[in-house]
């Protein structure tokens, strides 16, 4: 905390000091970044061109001769007066707005016949003003029957057919009134549009350094403060946009509704939500961020519906039902899955530990009672569910490596020139049992740093997919800006990590003792963003005390053989191949009814064949809350842990992880009897 306070108080003459761009988030970030880029002038135009994206992404508002006089100009000034160029950029944002609002407007009487042809859906040129009413036309003709279609699902063209004559022309009006106040609530963000255009400016800049440090103004920093409190009931949710322009889950409060329903994770894309009471659905297309969330905490109806786009591609539906973020128990829960061996299963969507207090809970602690109460119902091994678990505290990340090690160094951290070793801060294990830790392509940073130390000491068997790659942590420093006489938030890459080899999983991941089949092809990790930092690796060793060496050889053989005759993997192999075509988007797509519907063929196909994937149901185990809790809980929490247990009756990855410890306790047990090793 003092060296934050000094980087605070030391921050006006730092920046203003500073030759260069006169942009504080960037001058800051050029200094405190763990390996920042030289910018060249051409950036500046790189980070306009992102900008007009970020307010335009369907290339709707801008007209081309809007667009490109903005471009040149940044093109010819380079970072030169950015603040003119900022100004002007929103003055030409608000006058193109008003343009697109009347243009809406008149549309609200009924769309032109032109607006049945098509839709351009790829390139990056913008439109001739005297283009902008098809163009908006076309749009909302694509919106109203992607709703139509997703919200349906019509099995044959008749059905499609008859839903867009009864409420077509309902669901153009939705839309237009929709992006109406959408684009009048535009206009006037928290900070001020030129202000909020200027941070836009600056977080298309921090691109250039890497893809996670970024920039908050002080209403957006205090979006996020409020989203933290417990004062009120909410789903537990902090939502952000997307550079597609759409809503995304940045964060899932632990104790909140969402967190227990164990169904929604950072990075899902909120597509719509449904309040039953009042049969009323908002879309996530239609919002901010900020006024996404101020709805949902706003709506007077406790129970709502949502329908998720998983990272994979697979959409859900998850009811939840407000409620106060609780901290003060039952954040972790543990479950039992009873077979041929009684295994235990904790599900971690994060790592998370309270700002304010040291005495409130956190992860590892939580995960350390949760074993206390699966040990009680005689568990032989433990799985540690990480899938999509984004990471958070690496502090938490070293004491959860603490339960399950005696001591020890765990990993390296390097800031600058100075080299950290993270070590396992208490002697002795909470857990010494067999340990399988699950994870995919989303579990990131200190999920992957709990993975990759487990593997090191050869602690657990690691089983899944290579995770996603991300071996940095950041900062956040507030400093004040000049530009816009107010206090920032500066998010900014500070550090990179490596296992005890000097080697990093930075843009590469922590690859699984044993692979399981990729879910869906619409996965993506560290290496597929721009600007990936490069690790590398450090000439830097230290020795510790790895356990014998595990069976994977044998274990990975086994699966294989599984999984390969297994019914409900070859479905998910058949679903794999079904939506890779769907990897790239078209360039365009039929407006009319009969060819969207025909185009739409294999995305149709596609999600009913994951509504099939989820008629499976394992038959390995039969999953129940461990005992300790199981007659403590309220009604809304019982429903959660019910909804719980019908999902991991489902789950075909973790029952090909409850086989593969069964074998590696058979295994262990084998070895006993013939005198060959021990537990």
């Amino acid at each position: 905390m003092r060296r934050l306070l000094f980087c605070f108080l030391a921050l006006p003459a730092l920046l203003w000091a500073s030759p260069g761009p006169s942009l504080p988030p960037i001058i800051l970030a050029s200094r405190t970044h763990v390996s920042p880029p030289e910018l060249e002038n051409d950036d500046g135009a790189k980070a306009l061109k992102m900008v007009l994206h970020r307010l335009d992404p369907e290339r709707a508002i801008f007209s081309e001769s809007d667009a490109h006089r903005l471009i040149e100009r940044s093109e010819r000034n380079g970072f030169a007066g950015p603040t003119g160029l900022i100004g002007d950029i929103a003055s030409t944002y608000e006058r193109s707005v008003r343009r697109s609002l009347g243009i809406l407007d008149s549309l609200d009487r009924g769309l032109p016949a032109e607006a049945l042809e098509e839709l351009e859906l790829q390139g990056e040129d913008f439109f001739p003003e005297a283009e902008l009413r098809l163009r908006w036309a076309r749009i909302v003709r694509f919106e109203s029957m992607k709703r139509i279609m997703l919200r349906n699902l019509p099995e044959t063209l008749a059905d499609f057919r008859r839903e867009m004559e009864q409420n077509g022309a309902k669901t153009e009006r939705e839309v237009i009134r929709a992006r109406i106040d959408n684009l009048r609530n535009s206009l006037n963000p928290g900070e001020g549009l030129a202000n909020h255009i200027y941070f836009l400016y600056c977080q298309a800049l921090l691109t250039r350094f890497d893809p996670h440090s970024s920039v908050l103004s002080e209403p957006e920093m205090m979006r996020f403060q409020k989203s933290l409190s417990e004062s009120g009931e909410s789903f537990g949710l902090v939502f952000d946009r997307n550079p597609l322009n759409e809503i995304e889950v940045g964060r899932v409060l632990p104790g909140g509704a969402a967190w227990k329903s164990g169904k929604i994770n950072t990075r899902d894309i909120i597509l719509e939500v449904h309040f039953p009471q009042k049969d009323r659905t908002i879309y996530g297309a239609d919002y901010s961020a900020y006024e996404f969330q101020e709805l949902l905490d706003s709506e007077g109806s406790r129970e709502a519906i949502f329908k998720v786009r998983k990272p994979g591609g697979t959409l859900i539906q998850v009811t939840l039902y407000k409620s106060r973020v609780r901290l003060e128990q039952n954040i972790v829960n543990g479950f039992v899955l009873k077979g041929k061996r009684k295994i235990g299963y904790i599900y971690l969507p994060s790592f998370y530990e309270s700002w304010e207090s040291r005495d409130a809970p956190a992860s590892a602690s939580d995960v350390a009672a949760e074993i206390v109460k699966l040990r009680r119902d005689g568990i032989e091994g433990l799985i540690l569910d990480l899938r999509n678990n984004g990471g958070g505290s690496l502090r938490e990340a070293a004491d959860l490596c603490g339960l399950f090690i005696d001591v020890g160094p765990l990993f390296f951290g390097k800031r600058g020139d100075d080299i950290e070793i993270f070590k396992d801060p208490n002697r002795g294990a909470v857990y010494r049992d067999p340990l399988l830790v699950l994870v995919n392509e989303q579990s990131a940073s200190a999920s992957e740093f709990f993975a990759g130390t487990m593997k090191d000491y050869n602690r657990a068997l690691i089983v899944g997919r290579r995770t996603f790659g991300k071996a940095t942590s950041q900062s956040l420093i507030p400093f004040p800006d000049q530009l816009v006489r107010g206090r920032a938030f500066l998010n900014v890459t500070t550090a990179v990590f490596y296992n005890l080899q000097g080697e990093s999983h930075q843009g590469r991941g922590v690859e699984p003792h044993i692979a399981l089949p990729a879910a869906s092809p619409f996965v993506y990790r560290e290496s597929d963003l721009p600007h990936v930092l490069d690790a590398g690796s450090i000439d830097k060793r230290i020795p510790f005390e790895r356990l014998a060496e595990l069976p994977v050889e044998e274990l990975r053989d086994r699966s294989e053989d599984r999984v390969d005759s297994s019914p409900v993997f070859e479905m998910i192999d058949d679903l794999f191949d079904e939506l890779e075509p769907l990897l790239s988007m078209p360039d365009s797509v039929s407006l009319t009814t009969e060819d969207f519907y025909e185009e739409m063929g294999p995305i149709r196909k596609a999600l009913r064949q994951m509504n099939a994937a989820e008629e499976f149901n394992v038959s390995a185990y039969r999953a129940s809350l461990q005992s300790f809790d199981s007659g403590s809980a309220d009604p809304y929490t019982k429903l959660l842990f019910e909804e719980r247990l019908e999902s991991l009756q489902k789950d075909p990855y973790l029952e090909e992880s409850y086989y593969i410890l069964t074998d590696y306790l058979q295994y262990l047990d084998d070895s006993e009897n013939s005198g060959k090793g021990r537990r």
